[in-house]
């Protein structure tokens, strides 16, 4: 049967940011740099396959040259391997060292091709025969995640890199006839070059990576003597006494796994000849996790092989970043179901809760609630169903510092080059919170070594499973050094760097947030002495162990008189600057001058005046520059012709006297043009009609006025724009609305204060006046009112022989005519008019925004002054004189900034702890504490000059 790797087994996934409510569920990134970002990646294998008795590993080299495009400044390579290849765990036990080595070639050599020579004589430049640059990384074992390898900045477009000393690869392996199929070669998916510029790094989380996982062997498989050369033997099953056809495929599968690497293998949905593996490897807690999605919806984590009661693994891990860091701790997520900490009722309420939101896969209650709330577990992490989780965990975590030459994975846990920073045990919820979240594994006392080991131990009362789904190692907030087992080191000098861009504003602290700094003597964990301290910018400088480079501070605000240059010889004494102004013609200074060119345009208040009535003295008043373009007479003339076309329009049809008129024109028009017209003539809409009309009733209530012009109405009501005709009223000057006109008020007012009874006799006297004018009771005034029935016409002639009156009676009305009036039709009119305005005012207000806008171009100028600047008192709160404006004098990667420099002599000893000759009781150590952090406003980097002295020991 043969099993092959599954789906996405052989894929490099893109880390994703964390998401969620639960950020440390997820690994952290593993990529340094941006997905974008370009990458190169090299492969090399040899075309047969290795000879374990032959080693030829470091006699294997390849080389490559890389052109950049153009020169830049190269600070180093990063690269990274294939953290998923299975290696020998026998292998590991007897040599210390990573068979597959995740894919990474042992030594990594970098070559910067530079340019040297001068300017005169670049072209011969290639002729210097060790103008280059290189720098070489060896390691025993490489750790699973990203590898820097810094060179000093070299400008360069030519780079070449070489690989030797290969790694072995696993690539097939018959374990019926226990023949393995190895090849030597190298797996570099991930290759970068970067560029040199100087920041500063200062974050908790600390990238690392995998350098193998340990798992005691029973003595009776490790080799007599502890060979050094890989033998057939470390990748083959141990002999069971059966044979290995007999066994279940998945039970070998899972056995020769827990002889290579301990990592969990899951073979689902197997046939009788071919079956898929999926492999849970160690090197994924720190960020790579493959997704299985096609025949296993699955993401991988670590999972363990089974490990029995009061056995250990221990992972041997490595800090990944381009220098050591102060280690204070690590986090840690291992995921299982505390056994004792919930009853069986709040396990069961857990899981009716967890039926109501997803479902219920056993409604007849047939599985536990607690494995039911493991297979929930399973569910959210992902993992294949059959994983037993170790429900109490012994971790202990040590501090590895092997000898030169000696690999970490070598020094087990209890030797001397080993030193406990942490011991806990995780069985409860709390603890994995802590463990997780909030306190993390915290170390007795921090650590910068480079090599750290985690041991973990089954005290659960079966064999059961180790799951990891993320590992992180933490950043100390401060810096310090302690004493390592196989190296005596002697500090000699503490640097340090402050970079802000307010350190010099103020002597009394250092940056906005008042960063501060002290070294302390340690011993045993507790301050013996604090050997320097520095809470302002002024306790830097005044021990002479500090230097600043500063901007120029001025004042911000300050009071500025300026006193312009005369331009009189008479002056000169007092004024004259040598050899920046000269004598013109002998007599006078060069003028100051400016010579401008402006456009403005201004809206606002506006009023005029003309004609003959402006008085002479305020025309006087104005200063006319031009007198030939000065005004005379205040007077207008103006002459217009105005021609309009008028469309009269006939009132509203509606109205029935309008109606009635409009019918009997039109039935006319019927008269005389035949019957044709009778339908018409009834509706006025024919243009062959005399008279056309319109209804406003027929039109929706719309009037002619309106209609086809409404939008222009508004805010006039409508409703009044009905078209009525007009009422015209004639009467005659001797007509009896005339002549009893007064007697008509007087009725009137009577009338109005007719609740006065002493007016009764006034009305009955008015009443009957009034009724003699219009009711003749006499011969006499009825020959009065004949003549002016008809109208009376008075006329006066002239003649040769004298003149005289007459009176004929004319047309003429006894009572005023009142007639009704409408016209249709159209009509054209020409007027000409002339006008001559004798006087006119115009006064008129802008109520709104007033704009002025002007433009000035200053073509030339010259101007000699003399500048007295002062202090601005302060007043209230307003400080003016403390404000200041920075100079750009002092620039760090393109900022303005200030920069503080420093180097605090120590010359403090810490021996090596594997010494005979010293007390390991005693932990002395040195600590650069940061009182209030390090806030926004500053960057900082410090670092210990140390000479170190290994110690010389047979290991």
């Amino acid at each position: 049967m043969t099993f092959s790797a599954g789906d996405g087994m052989d894929r490099l996934p893109v880390p994703a940011p964390p998401f969620g409510l639960l950020p440390a569920f997820m690994p952290p990134a593993a990529l340094p740099f941006l997905p974008e970002d370009p990458v190169l990646s090299f492969f090399a294998y040899t075309n047969k396959s290795a000879d374990l008795a032959n080693d030829i590993s470091r006699r294997l080299s390849s080389s490559f040259r890389i052109d950049l495009g153009k020169e830049h400044v190269v600070g180093g390579i990063c690269f990274g391997g294939y953290p998923y290849l299975p290696y020998s765990n026998r292998y590991l036990q007897k040599t210390g060292m990573n068979s597959a080595n995740f894919g990474l070639p042992r030594e990594v050599r970098l070559l910067c091709l530079g340019e040297t020579g001068d300017r005169k004589s670049n072209g011969a430049a290639f002729e210097f025969l060790d103008s280059e640059y290189s720098t070489t990384k060896q390691d025993v074992v490489s750790h699973s995640g990203f590898h820097f390898l810094a060179t000093d900045p070299v400008k360069t477009r030519l780079i070449e890199v070489r690989f030797s000393d290969y790694p072995l690869i696993l690539r097939h392996v018959d374990m019926t006839e226990h023949s393995p199929d190895l090849f030597y070669g190298f797996i570099i998916p991930y290759f970068y070059v970067y560029e040199y510029e100087e920041r500063t790094r200062f974050r908790p989380q600390v990238s690392g990576g995998l350098l193998g996982v340990k798992r005691p062997l029973h003595p009776r498989i490790l080799s007599p003597g502890g060979l050094s050369t890989v033998e057939r033997g470390d990748f083959q099953p141990p002999t069971t006494g059966a044979d290995a056809s007999d066994m279940p495929p998945g039970d070998l599968l899972r056995q020769f796994s827990s002889l290579l690497n301990s990592d969990h293998c899951y073979s689902p949905g197997n046939t009788d000849t071919e079956g898929w593996y999926y492999d849970y490897t160690a090197a994924s807690v720190f960020g790579q996790q493959r997704q299985y999605k096609e025949r296993l919806h699955a993401k991988e984590c670590f999972i363990s092989t089974p490990i029995k009661q009061d056995d250990k693994l221990i992972l041997y891990i490595e800090q990944g970043e381009d220098h050591a860091r102060c280690i204070a701790g690590l986090t840690m997520l291992m995921p299982f179901i505390p056994e004792a900490e919930f009853s069986q009722d709040v396990m069961e309420g857990v899981v009716d809760t967890f039926h109501e939101l997803f479902g219920n896969d056993d409604p007849n209650d047939q599985v536990s609630a607690r494995e039911e709330l493991e297979a929930f577990l399973r569910g959210f992490l992902r993992i294949p169903p059959d994983i037993n989780f170790c429900e109490k965990i012994g971790v202990r975590v040590f501090e590895i510092d092997p000898p030169e030459g000696v690999s970490p994975v070598s020094v087990n846990p209890d030797e001397k080059y080993a030193t406990l920073l942490a011991e806990q045990e995780i069985d409860t919820s709390s603890e994995i919170l802590h463990a997780t979240f909030l306190n993390g594994i915290k170390f007795t006392r921090p650590s910068n070594a480079k090599y750290f080991a985690i041991e973990l131990t089954n005290r659960d009362n079966e064999s059961s499973q180790f799951v990891i789904k993320a590992l992180r190692l933490m950043q100390s907030a401060h810096v310090s050094i302690h004493p390592r087992a196989a190296r005596t080191q002697q500090v000699k000098t503490l640097n340090f760097r402050v970079i802000g861009a307010d350190l010099a504003g103020d002597y009394a602290k250092l940056g906005e947030e008042g960063f501060n700094f002290s070294i302390e003597r340690l011993i045993a964990g507790e301050r013996k002495s604090v050997l320097f301290k520095a809470n302002s910018l002024l306790d830097l400088l005044h021990t002479g162990a500090a230097k600043i480079f500063s901007n120029v501070r001025r004042r911000a605000v300050e009071f500025e008189k300026s006193e312009i240059y005369p331009a009189f010889e008479d002056d000169a004494v007092k004024y004259f600057v040598p050899g920046e102004f000269t004598l013109d013609g002998g007599y006078r200074f060069t003028p100051n001058y400016e010579r401008r060119k402006s456009e403005s345009r201004v809206d606002g208040w506006r009023r005029s005046e003309t004609g003959d009535g402006i008085d002479q003295e305020v025309a006087d008043k104005y200063d006319w520059t031009d007198k030939k373009n000065a005004p005379g007479t205040f007077e207008n003339y103006s002459s217009q012709q105005i021609r309009t076309h008028s469309n009269i329009l006939f009132p509203d049809a509606s109205l029935p006297e309008w109606g009635s008129a409009a019918l009997f024109a039109n039935g006319l028009t019927v008269v005389y043009n035949g019957g044709q017209l009778l339908d018409a003539a009834l509706t006025g809409n024919s243009s062959d009609l005399l008279l056309r009309t319109y209804r406003a009733d027929d039109n929706n209530g719309v009037h002619q006025l309106v209609r086809n012009f409404s939008r222009y109405w508004r805010g006039i009501d409508t409703d009044r724009l009905k078209v009525t005709g007009t009422l015209g009223i004639t009467q005659s000057p001797c007509g009896l609305t005339v002549t009893s006109a007064e007697m008509l008020q007087d009725l009137l007012d009577i009338f109005k204060d007719f609740n006065d009874p002493t007016k009764f006799g006034d009305l009955l006297i008015a009443v009957f006046g009034l009724s003699a004018v219009f009711m003749p009771n006499s011969p006499a005034q009825l020959g009065v009112l004949l003549p002016t029935l008809n109208g009376l016409n008075l006329g006066l002639s002239l003649t040769a022989a004298g003149f005289g009156l007459s009176a004929n009676p004319a047309p003429g009305t006894f009572l005023p005519s009142v007639s009704q009036n409408a016209a249709s039709g159209t009509q054209g009119t020409i007027a000409r008019q002339a006008m001559h305005t004798g006087y006119s005012k115009s006064q008129f207000l802008n109520a709104g925004y007033d704009e002025a806008e002007t433009e000035t171009t200053i073509t030339a100028g010259e101007t000699k002054r003399i500048i007295t600047r002062r202090e601005v008192p302060a007043r209230g709160d307003n400080r003016y004189d403390t404000q200041r404006v920075r100079g750009a004098e002092v620039m760090w990667q393109g900022e303005i900034v200030d920069i503080i420099t420093g180097a605090i002599t120590l010359n403090f000893t810490l021996p090596a702890t594997a010494t005979k000759m010293h007390v390991r009781t005693v932990d002395d150590s040195l600590r650069v504490r940061f009182g209030s952090g390090v806030g926004k406003s500053v960057s900082v980097d410090f670092w210990f000059d140390i000479t170190e002295e290994v110690v010389r020991d047979d290991y």
